[in-house]
C-alpha cells in the first residue's frame, strides 16, 4: 500500500483510514495509535527547533551551518546517529557536490531502506534539485 501527496497530517489521516479497511481481515490489529506519535527523530525537546539546532552547533561545532540545518530537518534526534564517530568533515566519506555526503548515503541504506541512486537523490532528500548532472552521474 502506498499513500502519495499531501502533508504529513494528511498521510496520517489516510494510512488510519487504510487501516481501519484492513482491520476485518487482522482481527488482532490495535486501533489507531497515530495522533500522539512522534516521527522518527521528532524526539525534539519540548519540540524547540531553535534550541535543537543550537545545541547541535554546540555538540558539532565542525559541522557547517547549512549542513548542520539540512541534517537537523530530515533526520531530526536521529543526526548523531548518522554522524556516527565523525569529528570532522573527512570523516564523512566522499562529498558527491552540495550537501550529499557518504555517511548520509551509507545511513539511507542501513535505516531507510534507500537502494537505488533515485532513493537517496529524489526520494527521501532532493539532493537531485542541487547536483549538476555530472555530480548526479557519479553518485
Amino acid at each position: 500500500l502506498h499513500i502519495f501527496g499531501g502533508k504529513i497530517t494528511t498521510f496520517r489521516k489516510l494510512a488510519e483510514h487504510a487501516v481501519q479497511k484492513l482491520a476485518p481481515y487482522f482481527p488482532q490489529m490495535g486501533g489507531d495509535w497515530t495522533r500522539g506519535a512522534t516521527l522518527p527523530g521528532g524526539e525534539i525537546a519540548n519540540a524547540d527547533f531553535d534550541t535543537f539546532l543550537q545545541t547541535l552547533k554546540e555538540q558539532f561545532p565542525w559541522l557547517p551551518a547549512a549542513l548542520r540545518g539540512h541534517y537537523a530537518r530530515l533526520y531530526g534526534a536521529r543526526l548523531p546517529r548518522l554522524l556516527g564517530n565523525a569529528r570532522g568533515l573527512q570523516d564523512l566519506g566522499q562529498h558527491f557536490g552540495g550537501l550529499l555526503y557518504e555517511a548520509e548515503v551509507r545511513y539511507l541504506v542501513e535505516n531507510e531502506w534507500a537502494q537505488q541512486a533515485e532513493d537517496i537523490l529524489w526520494r527521501r532528500t532532493k539532493h537531485r534539485l542541487h547536483l549538476t548532472e555530472q555530480q548526479q552521474q557519479c553518485f
